[in-house]
């Protein structure tokens, strides 16, 4: 064995020999190991060198060694800790770290190299009800000794080549989900309730998995999973976990395989699954757990191929009392640990959810005592209603809509009386979006509503989410050029600015996301034959263009007329490919390695190769696996299964290389792998591209730097409005709210300064109002409880765009202004204000500004008319109670003067004399807002007001910032005018003018920000909601 191998191997060996014990020398163990083997003993330099080593992401003493950190950062009950100082009693601090790097030998230089290297994980913001009842925590360190099916789960990641990091994240999570829990051997009943809120096509299935191998092991004996509404869905994830989880013998449970008959009877034999075939893809225990005491063995009430059916004479299969001992409960420890658990994996239906609830209230053991888990996957199947009152829906969409509420109605009903039966059922419903319909409608909610947790995941680096694909979190100047190296924009989204009647120019666009398709696939087929990390199985693009699946099939043959006019094999294929790899996939792949940040995690798994020609060698294979089969593409747009099993679309039966074309029912769950380049110009409210946009999220293993996105920049709102409609706008800044709303999530899971929670699960909803002032309002005859009072955001700005439509009959552009005079009129001084660039350069704007007192701001704003009533009352309510506390004294007013051709105009008001102001363009969005602050704007504002201030600083710790903004707003008898160079040249009309307001509190008025709530039923504080008289 070679001495660098042999050396990784004693240091794996060693952690593992610590890792449960807690940090002890570790140089020590590893010399020790390699002197038994006749090996040169290292030096301290050298082991953290070996820890620290770039290469390998899965190198197993790299691996051991983070997930060991990770469980020494975050455990609060270990028996080492009981040695260490108080400031190192806090999980997942630095003193923390620092002491555990001390218990393991390194030097305080080393530190700095492997923390760098190693950094503190962040799982998620966990919002929860405080738990001090004595009760919790009860999932302490010793319990979790019990860990049997999680070791085997880690284990099975570890061996997939699972980015350690998530190991460590998804180990985290899992724990303090589960610690939420009851304790199933408590004689007392308690019901959990809680959410878990993960991102679009982010794994959340490896998080509710792992959830299920802990509450197996904590104890729980009855897991019901419910899953989308497709049969397929419902099988894919039976298969998941009966392959990682469930394991071989299991499944087996004792049957003769040599017996034919009876091996039948097992799924996977009978349907001559590969992986089950193959012998080593299904997880093997190498003993029945049946046969181990203290660990459970699983039966399966579902099959891979079978949903639940009535057991009738089987009712004993969930009879728990032949388990039953010494006259003891089930739940009884003396009981617990050898009882096997049922696992149920059924679709989120009525009909088959009526089928269990019959079966279990028909079973004479009483379920009253059954420990159970309930885990949701689909927790906001039937979508949010979100469209703006005005807004009439086709009869499609309204049948659709009715259809969801119908059946939303009787599975939440179900669902209650399923936890009525199991008392002791805990109940986690899993979201890939924080705008879930339990936050939204107050309807029929109370009997799932998450009342005591709600834990937000962050996603690993390798994701691509939306932020991915916008740059609201980049700083870049206004003359700043886009690339690829400094813009998420730049480099991954392609605009489409046809229209159904521009004919040839949607031939053009189309044409090239097509060669965008065909040229990605080569590359992919390059860097495979090269070894390159990735995963390069499936390689498919998305049309989604239409809501009627009558059109689908008329594109389908437009697409499948432009594939063949599109000659990949001949010279004009070849010169377009060339002309596209020179001037967009060449570019973007150099300029992304250049990248180091978060948006590109690890640019060198992403080999470029370094001529057309070395990938051009590749173009027949592609094309020769997108034409295999009837034809190159398969249109996906329907609720049977018979959809997603078709050639090319069924991703469970081998490689899939194909054009997709899907629309607004291609069905929630249904992952599209290998998905590269997607074409999305559907006219879209909303709702709709809240949920449909997230297609194009998800890992992208080897291929991040080749997805594109083609998105319509000009479709049309409707047959009757031919406004245009800015689709990417549109997803930017609902990709926005929902950051906004994490970060929200994140600021108040902090404790306030009297060590009680800031929020709790029940206040969520007025903050998904608060977040989303376009909702409409929902169950009129019911209302959330809780009552946002006041609202503080720490360290930022918050913008307050929502102003009334511009329709002269509505408008208050006038009135707004008129109440701002005050504030404008003490805008007498001209400061510049510098900022670093995206690109790491410095620049600097200019802005007209004052010196505001913190009344005369709070006067104007109490008098701003809104779109919604009551918008800003949370945050001026805020800002009032802090000027009485002196907390807050005045404002700096900032508004920005853009520095190329600047219009500056008097407005005509007499409160505001001949004064100019500079005038700019900001567009009025679809859901009633306008577009926001530029993030260089805000930048040398937050950094100059909003931080924490040194002890010698000489500014003001009450002083906070106000940018103040006039767009131009005119009126064409239709529609609003956003041009500033359209107004008149002289004195300009109020009325044409929007006043849009941004501020950002002084560090000291709210460290953490704040959030404070009352409820409309002071006699019911924690019921979710409440009637409405």
């Amino acid at each position: 064995m070679p001495i660098t191998e042999t050396r990784n191997d004693a240091i794996t060996s060693a952690i593992a020999m610590i890792a449960e014990k807690g940090p002890k020398l570790l140089l020590n163990r590893v010399n020790f190991s390699l002197e038994e083997d006749g090996v040169e003993t290292i030096t301290p330099l050298e082991l953290t060198d070996l820890l620290t080593l770039e290469g390998d992401p899965n190198d197993p003493a790299q691996v051991e060694f983070r997930l060991a950190l990770s469980r020494w950062d975050q455990t609060t009950d270990a028996q080492w800790l009981s040695e260490a100082p108080q400031t190192a009693t806090h999980p997942k601090g630095r003193e923390r770290r620092a002491y555990v790097l001390g218990k393991l030998g390194f030097s305080e230089h080393e530190f700095d190299a492997i923390n760098s290297f190693y950094p503190i994980i962040n799982a998620g913001t966990i919002v929860a009800n405080p738990t001090d009842d004595g009760r919790w925590p009860w999932y302490s360190s010793e319990r979790r000794k019990r860990s049997h099916y999680w070791d085997v789960y880690e284990g099975i990641l570890k061996r997939r080549g699972f980015d350690a990091d998530a190991i460590v994240a998804l180990d985290e999570s899992t724990t303090e989900i589960v610690s939420r829990f009851a304790d199933p051997t408590w004689d007392d009943t308690y019901q959990t309730k809680g959410l878990v809120v993960g991102h679009v096509q982010s794994g959340k299935t490896a998080n509710f998995t792992g959830t299920v191998a802990k509450a197996i092991d904590a104890g729980y004996r009855l897991i019901i999973v419910l899953t989308g509404t497709l049969e397929l869905l419902r099988s894919q994830t039976q298969r998941r976990l009966d392959k990682e989880l469930v394991g071989f013998e299991n499944i087996v449970g004792g049957i003769d395989l040599s017996d034919e008959v009876l091996a039948r009877d097992i799924d996977y034999i009978a349907n001559q699954d590969a992986d089950w075939l193959a012998g080593d893809k299904f997880v093997k225990f190498g003993y029945d757990p049946e046969s181990v005491p203290g660990v459970p063995h699983i039966i399966r009430l579902t099959k891979s191929t079978d949903d639940y059916n009535s057991l009738r004479a089987g009712l004993s299969t969930l009879d728990y009392r032949s388990n039953i001992r010494n006259q003891q409960k089930i739940y009884h420890p003396d009981n617990l640990w050898d009882t096997p658990v049922r696992l149920v994996v059924i679709k989120k239906n009525a009909t088959v959810l009526r089928k269990l609830i019959k079966d279990l209230k028909q079973i004479r053991g009483n379920t009253q005592d059954y420990p159970a888990l309930i885990i949701d996957d689909e927790a906001d199947q039937a979508g949010i209603n979100t469209k703006k009152p005005p807004v009439k829906l086709n009869k499609e969409e309204q049948d659709e809509e009715n259809k969801q509420a119908r059946e939303r109605t009787a599975i939440n009903k179900l669902l209650s009386e399923l936890l009525g039966i199991l008392p002791r059922a805990q109940y986690v419903g899993y979201t890939a979006t924080p705008f879930a319909n339990v936050f939204i409608d107050a309807s029929d909610v109370d009997d799932i509503y998450p009342k005591d947790f709600i834990f937000s995941l962050t996603p690993p680096d390798a994701y691509m989410g939306g932020r991915s694909f916008h740059d609201g979190h980049l700083l870049l100047a206004p003359d700043e050029t886009k690339t690829p190296a400094t813009s998420n924009q730049a480099a991954y989204v392609r605009n489409i600015f046809s229209t159904p009647d521009t004919v040839e120019l949607r031939q053009r666009e189309m044409q090239k996301a097509m060669d965008s398709f065909v040229l990605s696939g080569a590359i992919k087929l390059w860097r495979e034959a090269r070894g390159s990390k990735g995963d390069f199985k499936h390689h498919t693009m998305l049309f989604h263009e239409s809501v009627r699946q009558v059109e689908h099939n008329t594109l389908a043959d437009e697409i499948h007329r432009l594939w063949k006019r599109s000659d990949y094999l001949g010279f004009d294929g070849y010169d377009r490919m060339a002309e596209l790899w020179a001037d967009d996939f060449v570019v973007v792949m150099r300029e992304l390695t250049q990248r180091t940040d978060s948006e590109f995690p690890d640019p060198r798994t992403h080999p470029v190769p370094s001529s057309f020609d070395d990938v051009a060698v590749y173009l027949p294979e592609v094309v020769k696996r997108i034409e295999d089969g009837l034809r190159p593409i398969a249109v996906v747009n329907g609720d049977k299964d018979s959809e997603y099993t078709q050639a090319g679309a069924d991703f469970q039966k081998g490689p899939v290389w194909k054009m997709l074309v899907g629309g607004a029912k291609l069905s929630r769950g249904y992952t599209i792998e290998g998905l590269t380049v997607t074409w999305y110009s559907r006219r879209a409210l909303a709702a709709d591209t809240l949920m449909q946009m997230g297609r194009w999220f998800g890992y992208r293993p080897g291929y991040r730097d080749l997805v594109r996105l083609f998105i319509g920049r000009n479709v049309p709102a409707s047959a009757r409005n031919p406004k245009p409609y800015d689709l990417y706008e549109a997803f930017e800044s609902i990709i926005g709210d929902e950051e906004e709303f994490r970060d929200q999530l994140e600021q108040f899971a902090e404790l306030d300064e009297n060590g009680h929670p800031q929020v709790r699960p029940i206040d969520i909803p007025p903050l998904v109002s608060q977040s989303l002032p376009w909702l409409r309002p929902t169950a009129r005859s019911r209302m959330y409880n809780a009552e946002i009072v006041q609202y503080a955001k720490g360290d930022r700005f918050k913008d307050f765009f929502y102003l009334p439509s511009r329709d002269p009959k509505l408008s208050k552009n006038r009135d707004n202004l008129t109440v701002m005079a005050p504030v404008l009129n003490r805008l007498t001084e001209k400061e510049s204000f510098e900022y670093t660039t995206a690109a790491g350069g410095r620049s600097s704007y200019n802005a007209k500004t004052g010196l505001v007192p913190a009344q005369v701001i709070v006067d104007a704003l109490s008098s701003f008319e809104w779109s919604k009533p009551g918008l800003a009352d949370a945050d001026i309510q805020f800002v009032r109670e802090a000027l009485s506390k002196g907390s807050i004294t005045c404002f700096k007013v900032v508004m920005p003067i853009p520095s190329k051709d600047p219009v500056m105009r008097r407005v005509d008001l007499v409160e505001t004399g001949a004064t100019q102001f500079p005038i700019i363009e900001r567009n009025r969005r679809e859901r009633g807002d306008f577009s926001g602050s530029s993030r260089w704007t805000r930048q040398p504002l937050e950094d100059q007001f909003t931080k924490k201030k040194e002890p010698n600083d000489p500014s003001s710790r009450t002083t906070g910032a106000v940018i103040l903004t006039l767009a131009a707003d005119q009126w064409d008898g239709q529609t609003a005018d956003s041009k500033p160079a359209t107004l008149p040249a002289d004195v300009v009309n109020p009325a044409d003018i929007a006043t849009l307001f941004s501020w950002a509190l002084p560090h000291a008025a709210a460290p953490k920000g704040k959030a404070g709530f009352s409820v409309r039923a002071s006699d019911r504080p924690n019921a979710p909601t409440v009637e409405v008289s």
